[in-house]
Order: structure tokens, then sequence, then C-alpha cells
């Protein structure tokens, strides 16, 4: 059995502040298209802003990877599949 000790950090707002900046540089505007179950209702407020076009949901996620967009969508939503951009899509 291990007796870890966890001893926090003092507080250092340069770091924080340093941290911060750096996570707002590296992150980019993602837009998510996917077919959603009809029955689903929102229970909670989502990460991301959602606009629905002909039944395709259209997610605009900011995170710094399309990988961590796509999972922060599967997270919230019950995704059936995920699509390319559809043809007649005007933001």
């Amino acid at each position: 059995m291990t007796n870890d000790i966890v001893v926090p950090e003092p507080l250092d707002p340069r770091k924080i502040y340093n941290d911060l900046i750096k996570r707002c540089k590296q992150v980019k505007e993602w837009f998510i298209f996917c077919i959603v179950d009809e029955s689903w209702i929102p229970k909670e407020k989502l990460p991301f802003e959602i606009v629905i076009m002909n039944g395709i949901y259209c997610c605009r996620v900011i995170t710094p990877t399309h990988t961590e967009a796509l999972k922060i969508v599967a997270n919230a939503l019950p995704v059936i599949r995920f699509i390319d951009e559809p043809q007649d899509y005007d933001e």
C-alpha cells in the first residue's frame, strides 16, 4: 500500500496566465457534421453551438485538435454517424 502525499503547488499567477494564453493560441474552430438520433432532446447545456439543417447537425466546437472536437460531440450527443461537410451547407 502506497502512502502518497499530494503537496499542492503554490499559487503562481504568472504560470496560470501563461498556461491560459498558451491554450488560447492553440485552439481552433471546428465544424463537425453528424446525424443524431431523432428522439434525442437536450436536457442540459452543451459545450458547443448547434445548427440543424435538413436533419444534419452542424456543431461548432472550439478545441486544439479535430480528434478532440469529435470526442466532445460524441460524448454530448447520441451520434448515429459523422459525415463530411454537405454540398449545400452555407454558413
